[in-house]
Order: C-alpha cells, then sequence, then structure tokens
C-alpha cells in the first residue's frame, strides 16, 4: 500500500451506528494480514487470486483473521476496486473478541468484476481511532462461462460447443483402424461465446482426457482451434467399439461451461483395433438401445446392458457350455473421479442375447460424466477367454448428490428461538466416508454486510440408517434471531488434493435450506392428538396402531397447503409431512393417522405437534399454536410434596426442629431419572420464599433443603401459613403437584432478658447494682444482623407513679448482635426509684422477617422481677436439708419432700413479733405465710404440706422474710436456693399398651388406638405441665400430649389412657423404631423448662411379620424351593453356582435369617414368591464378605405383573415396597460373600 494519506473522499460514508469521536491525532499502520475469500483458485496470471462464479452466487464471503490487540468496538472494512466506501464492514460486539475469524459479506450485485485493483482490509480500532491496513491486492472475478449461455437448455448437450472428427472419418461407415490410428487424430473445435485466453478445453476420447490451453492466436482466430490425440491414447486398452467423443471448457477461475448441460454434442466413431475382441454391449433404457441418459427423465427407467454371446471364439473354438459373461461399467464422475461397478456373473448362451440390470444409483453418481461397458467371457470363472469392445454412455441431468439438510424444529421455514436445541439432520450424500470431515453451517448476512456464522466440524461417522444429526445448542442459534433468512449447509472435505486452488474437488458444498429464527405469531388453533389426558400426557398402551391428529382450522379453500410437524424429543421419534387440499378436505378439520412408532420413540420424553397454512393465493403463511404432549405413564395428579420435620394431621411445623433447614421431600411413583423437578416453599415475598431445582432419580424420591434463614424469616406471633408444592418438568412441561398447607408455629425455646449480675432469680436487689449492669438477651434460633428489635421496661416508682422505657425501637439486630447477643445497657439509675416489692417487666421483641411492623414482631420470654429497694437488715432464712446455710444453696428435692422447713432466727426475737416468711418461685409467684416470733430468737416454718417444694424443682426460688417490730417492718436478708432436678433413675418410664422397653408394638394384636400411661413419679403435684411424644425416623413426631396440666387425681395416681393415634403408627414405615419421649415442668412453666424423663423405645409390627424364628435351618441349591408359611422361596442361576438357605448368621436381627450367597462371577436370582398380595412389604438386608464387588437389585411384581426395579446399595439396611407388590426377584450380580435378609413386614391391601 501507498504511504501517502489518504484523501477525505477514500474514506467511508458515515453509516448508521452511535458516533464515535477518535482522537484527531489517529494513526494508520499496514498491518493486517490481507483479507481471503473461501477457496479462491491461485494461482492467477496478473492477479493475486481468482473468483468465479460460485464465490459470488449471492454474496462473496471475505473473512478477517484475528488482529493484533483486537477489542470490543473495533470497526472491520473491505474495499474493492479504489471505491471510496468499503462494500461491507462489520463490528466486534461483545462476546465476539475470542473469535480467531471474522466474516464480512458483500453483496452479488456489488461486487466488481475483471481484474479488481486495491482489494484490502481496513481497522478502526475502538477507543484510538487507529487505523490498520492490510496490503492490497488485485482480484480477477468472473461471471460468465465458456460457451456462454446455452440457448437451447432442453437439449442434452450444450448448444454452443461443437467439436469435430478429420473428414475422413466423418463419412459413412467410417472406421478407426490401427494404421488410421498410427497417424492421432485431430479433432477441431468451433470459437464459442465468451471464450477467453486460458481457457481450457476438456476433450474425451474415448474416456480418456486430452487437454488444450487456448492462447491469444487461437482467441483472434490466427490459428484453429485443434486438438491432437496421439496415437498412444487411442491405442489404450479397450479402445475397440463405439467410441465418444465429447469436450467440456472451463476458464481460468474453473468456471465450468453449463449451467445446464456443461458437455458438448458427441460425436462417435468405431474403433477396430484388435480384431480378436468380441462384439461390443449394448446399453438399454426401458428396453431401448440408448447412449445418452437424462437421468431427469431416466431417473426410474430400467436400465440393462444386453450381451451376445458368439458361439465361436475368436480363435474358432466354440463358445464351452458353461462359459460366465463378466460385465464391467467403468465410470468417470463430473469431477473426474473414478466409478467403477462389476456386474455378478451369469452363464452365457451362446448364439443368443441375455440382458443384465445396472442399478440406477451407480447411474445417478455418474450424472454429467460418463460410462463405458465392457465384458469378458470367462471359463472356467476367473480364466479369460474373450474381452468384448467398449460401449460410451454419456449421462446428464440434475446433480443433486449433497441435498439440503432437514432441520427437524423448522415449521415452514420458522424456527421457534424459544426451544433448548435445534436437531439438524443430514440426508444420503455423495461423496460419503465414515472419515471424511464434515462442517454444518449456519450463515446470516447483518446490515452493513457483518457475517454471524456457526459452525460444527465433525467426521461423517456412520450412514443412515440410523439418521446422521447435528445438535445445535439454543446458545449457539441465538445469534440469528432477527436476522432474516439463515442459510444451513454443510461441506464435505474428502482430504484430496484438487485442482490448484480451486476447493471446488476437495470441499463439496451442499444445498442450502433457507430458515429463519423468530418468534412464532400462532393465528391458528393448536392441533389435537387423540388419547391426550386432561394433563398432556398421551400413555403409549392407550395408542392402538395408531395416534390421530386433526387440524382444527377450517377456513381453507381446495389449493392450500397444509405442513404438518410433529417433533419428539426421542431418537426417531420426529416424522412430518405436507397435505394439499382438495374439494373432499378443503373448509372442515382434517384428520389423519400418525403411527404408533412415533409415540413409542418419545416414551418417557415429549412430542411438541404444530401446523402451517400455506394459502394457495400465495398470502403470508398461517401458523398454529403448538401442541406439547408429554408421553408416558399417565401422571394423573401428582401427590403433594412433604416436610420431613413437620407433623401430619394438622400439617405444622416448630421452627426448632427446622434450625438448619428444613427437608421437602418430593416422591411420587411416575418420577424418572430424566425429570427435573422443582420445589417450591413460597412463605413471605422474597426473603421468605425459597425454589430449589433438581434431576428425579430411580429411587422415585428427592429431598430439598430450605436453608434456615428462610425459615426464620417467616416466624411470627400467630404462625406462618407456607405453600409447599413442586413442579415437575417434563420436557417443556410444566406439571404442578398438589400444594401442602403448612403452618410454621412460633418459636417456643427464645431467650429472656436477664439482667447481668441478677441472673435467673425473682427478686431484684437494687442494692447489689453497681450501675455498669447489662442487660442480656442471648443469641436465639434463626437471628440475623437484619431482624429489628424492640425491648421496654415497665414498673411502678416509689411515688406511685408508672415506670416505661423503652430501650430500642425498631433497632436493628446488627452483625455484632448476630455473633454475640443483645447487650445494652440496664437503666440502674431508673431502677433505683422503683418502688420497694413492686414488679419490674423488661420485654423483648424481633421481627424475623425483618420488617419495621411491631405487631408482626415475636415476644420473647418475658422478665419479671420483684424489686427489693430495702437492704435487708436481718440475717436471711435458711432452708432444711440444703448444702448449706448461706445465702446460696442447692437441694435435692427428693430429700426434703417429707420434710421441707425453713428457719428464721435473728437476735432480739420476742413472742410479740409478726414474721412473714415468703418462698418467691422462679417466675415471681409467690407464698407467704405468718408465724409469731419466739423468745428463744428462732422460728421454724414447716412447709411440707403446702408442696411447695413439689412446684420447684429444677428451678432457683429465693426465701426472704420481713417482721413487725414496734409497729415497723423490717427485711431479712435473702436466701437463693436452687432446687436440683429428679435423678433420672428416680422417674418412671412411659409405657405404650404396657409393653415394656425394647418390646414390639404389633398392630395385628389390638383394634383402634394404642395407650399410653405413666406411673406416678415423685413430687407430682396439681398443675404441672406435661408433654408425650412419639418420634420415629423420616415423619412428624405425634404429640399425645402437648403441655396439658395434670389434675389433682393424676398427681395421686399418675396417667392412664392417653390415646396414642393408631393412624400415626400405620402411616410408619415397615418395622420402625419409635421413641417415646415424657417432659415434665414442674414449675408448671414451659417445655424448654421442663425435665426429661428415661425415653421409652419399641419396634412397631404394622402388618404380618416374618423373621423366620420358626423356620427349620434348610439349604437349596438351583432349581430348588423353600417352602414357608408366609413365603415360597426359589433359586436359580444364569452359570456358576449359588444357592439359599435358613441359616443362622450374625449379620441377621435374630437367630435365623434367609441367607443367599454365590461363588465369584455367578449371576444369582432368588424368587420370593408370597402367599398373597400386600399392599405394602419391606425387609432388613445385610450384605456380608462382599468387599468393592458388590452388585445387587430387585425387581417387584404386583398383581398385574412388573412394576419397578430398584438397586439395592450396600450401605442399605431396611427397604420397602408400594404399590401392592406379591413377589420380589432379588438379582444379584458378579458378588463374593452374600446377602441376608430378616425380619420381613407385610401390610394388608
Amino acid at each position: 500500500m501507498s504511504d501517502k494519506p489518504r484523501t477525505p473522499f477514500q474514506f467511508p460514508a458515515p453509516f448508521k451506528q452511535p458516533l464515535a469521536v477518535y482522537p484527531t491525532q489517529s494513526v494508520r499502520v499496514e498491518d493486517l494480514d490481507a483479507p481471503y475469500p473461501a477457496n479462491p483458485v491461485m494461482p492467477v496470471i496478473d492477479a493475486d487470486l481468482g473468483l468465479g462464479i460460485r464465490h459470488i452466487e449471492n454474496h462473496l464471503s471475505v473473512t478477517f483473521d484475528k488482529w493484533f490487540e483486537l477489542n470490543v468496538g473495533d470497526v472491520y472494512e473491505f474495499y474493492m476496486g479504489g471505491q471510496a466506501i468499503p462494500l461491507a464492514w462489520g463490528e466486534i460486539r461483545p462476546g465476539e473478541e475470542t473469535q480467531d475469524r471474522y466474516h464480512l459479506a458483500i453483496p452479488q450485485e456489488l461486487v466488481p468484476l475483471g481484474w479488481v485493483p486495491d482489494c484490502f482490509g481496513r481497522v478502526l480500532r475502538a477507543g484510538s481511532g487507529n487505523e490498520s491496513t492490510s496490503p492490497p491486492q488485485t482480484w480477477l472475478i468472473k461471471n460468465t462461462r465458456p460457451g456462454g449461455v446455452d440457448q437451447d437448455p432442453g437439449l442434452p448437450y450444450h448448444s454452443e460447443l461443437h467439436i469435430h472428427l478429420p473428414a475422413d472419418l466423418q463419412v459413412p461407415g467410417a472406421v478407426l483402424d490401427a494404421d488410421r490410428a498410427a497417424l492421432g487424430v485431430v479433432l477441431t473445435v468451433d470459437p464459442y461465446p465468451e471464450m477467453h485466453i486460458r481457457d481450457t478445453l476438456e476433450v474425451y476420447w474415448n474416456g480418456h482426457l486430452v487437454s488444450l490451453l487456448l492462447d491469444a492466436d487461437h482467441l483472434s482466430g490466427a490459428k484453429p482451434i485443434e486438438v491432437r490425440v496421439e496415437p498412444e491414447v487411442i491405442n489404450r486398452p479397450n479402445g475397440s467399439g463405439l467410441l465418444t467423443i465429447r469436450f467440456r471448457a472451463h476458464d481460468e477461475v474453473l468456471n465450468f461451461s453449463g449451467p445446464v448441460q456443461q458437455w458438448s454434442q458427441a460425436v462417435h466413431l468405431e474403433s477396430d483395433l484388435d480384431p480378436n475382441l468380441l462384439e461390443r454391449p449394448y446399453f438399454l433404457v426401458d428396453g431401448y438401445d440408448n447412449t445418452q441418459i437424462n437421468f431427469d427423465t431416466h431417473g426410474d427407467a430400467l436400465f440393462e446392458v444386453e450381451v451376445t454371446a458368439p458361439r465361436q471364439l475368436p480363435d474358432g473354438t466354440p463358445t464351452p457350455v458353461g462359459t460366465q459373461v463378466v460385465i464391467t461399467l467403468t465410470g468417470i464422475r463430473a469431477d473426474g473421479s473414478p466409478h467403477v461397478v462389476q456386474l455378478a456373473p451369469y452363464t452365457a448362451r451362446p448364439g443368443r442375447s441375455d440382458t443384465a440390470l445396472v442399478d440406477n444409483a451407480d447411474i445417478k453418481t455418474l450424472i454429467n460424466g460418463s460410462m463405458q461397458i465392457s465384458y469378458q467371457l470367462q471359463f472356467p470363472l476367473g480364466s479369460v477367454l474373450g474381452t468384448s469392445g467398449r460401449l460410451t454412455v454419456t449421462i446428464f441431468g440434475t446433480v443433486s448428490n449433497m441435498p439440503a439438510v432437514d432441520v427437524v424444529e423448522d415449521d415452514a421455514g420458522l424456527i421457534d428461538p424459544s426451544i433448548e436445541y435445534i436437531t439438524v439432520n443430514f440426508p444420503v450424500y455423495e461423496p460419503y466416508d465414515p472419515n471424511y470431515s464434515v462442517t454444518l453451517h449456519m450463515e446470516a448476512i447483518r446490515p452493513g454486510g457483518g457475517m454471524e456464522f456457526y459452525e460444527q466440524t465433525l467426521l461423517a461417522g456412520d450412514p443412515p440408517p440410523p439418521t446422521r444429526f447435528r445438535i445445535v445448542l439454543r446458545d449457539d442459534f441465538l445469534r440469528f434471531v432477527g436476522l432474516g433468512d439463515v442459510k444451513v449447509f454443510y461441506r464435505v472435505d474428502d482430504g484430496q488434493v484438487g485442482g490448484p486452488g480451486a476447493g471446488v474437488l476437495t470441499v463439496r458444498k451442499s444445498e442450502d435450506l433457507t430458515v429463519q429464527f423468530g418468534e412464532r405469531v400462532a393465528v391458528m388453533p393448536k392441533p389435537l392428538l387423540g388419547g391426550v389426558d386432561e394433563h398432556g400426557n398421551l400413555d403409549p398402551d392407550d395408542v392402538i396402531g395408531q395416534a390421530i391428529v386433526t387440524l382444527p382450522y377450517v377456513n381453507t379453500v381446495v389449493g392450500d397447503t397444509f405442513n404438518w410437524n410433529w417433533v419428539g424429543s426421542g431418537l426417531g421419534g420426529s416424522t412430518e409431512d405436507s397435505i394439499l387440499l382438495n374439494s373432499a378436505t378443503a373448509g372442515k378439520p382434517l384428520s389423519f393417522p400418525v403411527d404408533k412408532a412415533f409415540v413409542v420413540a418419545n416414551l418417557n420424553g415429549e412430542i411438541r405437534l404444530s401446523y402451517s397454512l400455506i394459502p394457495a393465493s400465495a398470502e403470508p403463511t398461517l401458523r398454529s399454536e403448538v401442541l406439547v404432549v408429554t408421553v408416558g405413564q399417565a401422571l394423573g395428579d401428582l401427590i403433594r410434596p412433604e416436610v420431613v420435620e413437620a407433623s401430619r394431621n394438622p400439617d405444622q411445623l416448630a421452627p426448632e426442629a427446622v434450625t438448619q433447614g428444613a427437608t421437602i421431600r418430593v416422591s411420587f411413583p411416575q418420577m424418572l431419572p430424566t425429570d427435573r423437578i422443582r420445589a417450591h416453599w413460597t412463605g413471605i415475598p422474597g426473603i421468605g420464599s425459597h425454589t430449589e431445582t433438581k434431576d428425579g432419580n430411580s429411587q422415585q424420591s428427592v429431598d430439598f433443603t430450605v436453608p434456615a434463614g428462610v425459615v426464620g424469616a417467616n416466624i411470627s406471633p400467630l404462625g406462618q401459613s407456607i405453600a409447599v408444592q413442586y413442579v415437575l418438568l417434563r420436557g417443556t412441561r410444566q406439571i404442578p403437584s398438589l400444594v401442602l398447607d403448612l403452618l410454621l408455629l412460633n418459636l417456643t425455646t427464645l431467650p429472656i432478658p436477664t439482667i447481668e449480675g441478677i441472673g435467673e432469680v425473682p427478686i431484684l436487689d437494687i442494692s447489689k447494682l453497681t450501675g455498669s449492669e447489662r442487660t442480656i438477651i442471648t443469641p436465639w434460633h434463626f437471628i440475623h444482623r437484619a431482624q429489628r428489635m424492640w425491648m421496654e421496661y415497665r414498673g411502678v416508682y416509689a411515688d406511685g407513679s408508672n415506670y416505661y422505657e423503652a430501650t430500642y425501637t425498631n433497632n436493628l439486630v446488627t452483625a455484632e448482635g448476630e455473633a454475640n447477643g443483645i447487650l445494652p445497657p440496664a437503666p440502674v439509675d431508673e431502677l433505683r426509684k422503683l418502688k420497694d416489692g413492686s414488679s419490674l417487666s423488661i420485654k423483648f421483641w424481633v421481627s424475623f422477617d425483618q420488617g419495621s411492623d411491631k405487631a408482626n414482631a415475636v415476644l420473647f420470654r418475658e422478665r419479671q422481677y420483684t424489686v427489693q429497694v430495702l437492704a435487708g437488715s436481718l440475717p436471711h432464712p435458711f432452708i432444711s436439708g440444703a448444702s448449706g446455710t448461706g445465702p446460696s444453696v442447692a437441694v435435692e428435692p427428693m430429700a426434703i419432700e417429707a420434710n421441707t422447713k425453713v428457719t428464721v432466727k435473728y437476735d432480739g426475737m420476742s413472742n410479740t413479733d409478726r414474721i412473714t416468711l415468703t418462698w418467691i418461685f422462679q417466675d415471681c409467684t409467690e407464698y407467704p405465710t405468718i408465724l409469731d416470733g419466739q423468745d428463744s430468737g428462732q422460728v421454724v416454718f414447716d412447709l411440707t404440706a403446702e408442696k411447695l417444694i413439689h412446684r420447684s424443682v429444677n428451678s432457683t426460688v429465693m426465701l426472704r422474710y420481713s417482721i413487725v417490730h414496734n409497729g415497723a417492718t423490717v427485711p431479712s436478708e435473702v436466701q437463693t436456693v436452687k432446687v436440683n432436678s429428679i435423678p433420672v433413675a428416680s422417674l418412671p418410664q412411659p409405657l405404650i399398651n404396657a409393653v415394656a422397653e425394647g418390646g414390639r408394638l404389633d398392630l395385628t394384636t389390638f383394634t383402634g388406638n394404642a395407650l399410653a400411661a405413666i406411673a406416678k413419679w415423685p413430687l407430682s403435684a396439681t398443675g404441672q405441665r406435661v408433654w408425650l411424644t412419639c418420634s420415629s425416623s423420616g415423619v412428624a413426631d405425634l404429640k399425645v400430649i402437648d403441655g396439658v396440666p395434670i389434675t389433682a387425681a393424676e398427681a395421686e395416681s399418675g396417667l392412664v389412657n392417653k390415646p396414642v393415634l393408631r393412624t400415626w403408627l400405620e402411616a410408619l414405615p415397615q418395622n420402625p423404631g419409635i421413641r417415646v419421649v415424657l417432659k415434665v415442668a414442674f414449675t408448671g412453666a414451659d417445655e424448654t423448662q421442663a425435665v426429661e424423663f428415661p425415653q421409652t423405645s419399641y419396634t412397631v409390627t404394622t402388618g404380618l411379620f416374618e423373621d423366620f424364628e420358626t423356620w427349620p435351618i434348610e439349604y437349596i441349591g438351583p432349581g430348588e424351593t423353600i417352602t414357608g408359611p408366609t413365603m415360597d422361596i426359589f433359586v436359580w442361576t444364569e452359570f456358576g453356582r449359588g444357592g439359599a438357605s435358613i441359616a443362622e448368621r450374625p449379620e441377621g436381627i435374630g437367630s435365623r435369617s434367609l441367607r443367599l450367597v454365590s461363588t465369584p462371577g455367578t449371576n444369582v436370582y432368588v424368587d420370593i414368591d408370597f402367599k398373597s398380595a400386600y399392599s405394602e412389604i419391606g425387609f432388613f438386608m445385610n450384605a456380608f464378605d462382599s468387599g468393592d464387588r458388590w452388585g445387587c437389585g430387585i425387581d417387584i411384581w404386583g398383581e398385574n405383573g412388573y412394576l419397578t426395579h430398584q438397586a439395592l446399595r450396600k450401605d442399605q439396611t431396611y427397604a420397602t415396597f408400594s404399590q401392592r407388590p406379591y413377589k420380589i426377584v432379588l438379582l444379584r450380580f458378579f458378588l463374593t460373600g452374600g446377602i441376608v435378609m430378616d425380619n420381613f413386614t407385610f401390610k394388608p391391601l
């Protein structure tokens, strides 16, 4: 490129895009690699490269390799022929900066022709405005063909191409003999339209190529256009017979004559170079002799070779009986490549003619080529007796060796961009080889000439069937949305070296398929498919032979065309067709069958069915809505999910059970591993709702975890309703389940505000406050820094007025509070002003929903203090039987149950003193009692009958007294007494149906509910609150008694006949263990302060039970059966050795169990046939001595046949199966060691 600056008129005109402002001092450097077209012809005289018609059809594609320091916003342009504006431009958009190549498309009408100088690329760099250019090149571009336009394309040859024999060989009956052949043959070609220097004539003499390159003298007429065929060519093997001579031409850029017919009219010449040759064969088309085949009209004809075997061989001997005729077809394709076929030998009939069939596919592959036919007589087969002369046949027609692809989702030229992928099916094409490289290419042109493209290159792979196909994902085809026409084609690279730089022989391009990606505007109703249920599902079992499709649109007329598309997700599950409407089908719904195979192929997938109407009036195409149908077992109503930690009947969830998150369990029998399942926990909007998606599995059960923070955000004073649901995503369908309406309860285990230094005591001794105390609220479940809090104090001042103070009003908890709890300073100065003996309450609220509305905030446990302002001037009382007599002691409640006494002792006591002793419970309630003083100085209060100690177990109480002496009240100091809990060993266990700990609750032995009872416990008293709970793994707890105060009779005798719901017991999985937990709040407080009694554990039998304990010890081998009261056990093997036994094994539960064993590499099967059908079965299973070579599964069979299969894992110890099973087939594969099965349970129907 010249170093001179470019003048302003040489720069491109502005185009429609945001104006880019560049620095005024931009820099221009010639540092780009030259852009290039695809497969140019190189070298070309007087030009850098050449382009022909194939390069510029529709548009000329120019490629830029990635340039140095490429950035988003760079603009790239291409110039030709010194034009002032670029013929095409593009801009690097975000996401494109990683590509290796960038393409521009120049419309055909803008491409200059001839020798085009100054072809170069230019890049304007984003930001700096600097420009980079490529070196200018000269391109030779031609759009004409040698011979020009065929004036009569109906002829089987090009009307403007003519070739002539020498005069002596043109006379009637002329024969080319050996003497004439020795002189060579000069053929003459007439000048033709669009003849140019360096045109190449390709003359085919009897299938052999002879070329001539035209020069200036040929063009001027100074010398004739003559092609000499040398004797060496003429005398090549098989040169005798009826010869065919013709030519075609191509120019310097490989534009061939044509476009319909490439070849000149053939001339024929009889050749007799070898007198020993047999008579040539004849080629028949539908029984008639023919040497020029138009495959467009003869494609379905009957092609035969006729041979007349001689009675005598050339040496005069008779043709032997049994002589074989071997015919050879030697073809030359249009591209010059050979295609040789040998027909099956057959027995000759000397003196009579016979025909041999020729496959139409062999003729098709030779379109625009030629075929020579000859035969040999062989006897025996393989020993040649004679060879015939050769017949040359020319074939012409429309080449369609590489037809266009088919996009399954293409609906009359439109593809919906919302689908996840498209499937591109390849046709049968030539040339084909499994190892050829095949590139799928998609391209569209952006405004300005920038080209959007996508390519996928793979080996060709196996031929159809099955259909070769490619998958293009949505992320790859979204780039074409809104760009209009998208061309889809493929290129085949056979890896061979073609003509000089032509690219036309090694890389072949298919025909184009033109589609558009865009929104489907539906104006016709969706099609109907028979057998589809209300959930949009089609069960293949409901389809008998064929499915019936109905197109309901009726506004049609004769000549309209319906195109319908059945797009399945399974391999081979798609089909399509067109229906031309006639007077019998127009104007009414149209129904037609689709083979059931297209339903079955999409089992457990989906079908997308749609149709389009192409009006006969050439009006725009109308499109229907899309019917999406899932294929498989009918789903019905999907059962609701469960929250594992929640109770049932009612459906409630205690937040304390899910402090680490809640578990949503989705289980339904129709689940497939290919399903996607989306679980929804819908509470308060935003932070209180959660969605998660997982894959299905073969166990038909998926667990989802709702984060603890999401659960906590829904906690409110009156509970929060939560909607729990899942959606089955099968294909593109979204099928919702029934909804679980769950009540999330309020927290019951909340901390209580406590003044530092005072602690968990009922008396607030003002004299102990130093002024630096804090009020402490420890961290609570689900605490979060974004929660808001309120805190207030209420009391009575010494003057009788009300005291109120708000420490927090809608304040954030903050990160420090989240980590350490809430620790505000206590208002000590105000507390010192409170009235002696008055009550002080401290309340604390938190909004778990992080909102500012106090009405939605949860009130924590309220702190109540009794205020003691006056410092005690008398010594504290002391309780008998305690750990000491100091101000803080501990006492064992059972030690003083029958002797609860408190002593008051002080100097100067007289019998005129009135002494009031107060027992202050932990909740600040008080029990006062009065005695007169004694001159001895000591008074003992006997509180045994009042049972105060019964109400104080597991709490801290305070004792104090006051006296009235000479009309004045004098308080004492306080004794703090920690009343310990009762030892667990002294507490009774709860029992159900009087069954002892570790026993079995057999539901078959009683009707109705089970009954729980608890014997009288030590220090029981009226008003104590009781919680009795039954728990089992995987199910919600059963609250038998939920915080109910006991009566006087129950305090005296214990609790009896408390119903344990049978429905809860029956809903347990097979053979479960349950725990029975009793808690008692002796103080009458909530469950957090209750004492837990010893737990009781049971095993529950919900149906029949088989533990093999009564079976005799027995061993069986393959083909043998063990018969028992509940089941029959049969063993068989595919190979190797194995068996089953009733044996004593430590791996079982009891002393005897069912044992399955095998030798290494053996497939052992055990059929377990139950005596009757059950609604559910379960069993214990354990593997022993199996190492890592484990493989076991079971097939479940029901009343109506096979139900399901499930693999058993090595770590699995208990399995349950429902769906009315009556038989198990246990499958055991390649394992050393054995399997033990025990404790079968059966639920009756």
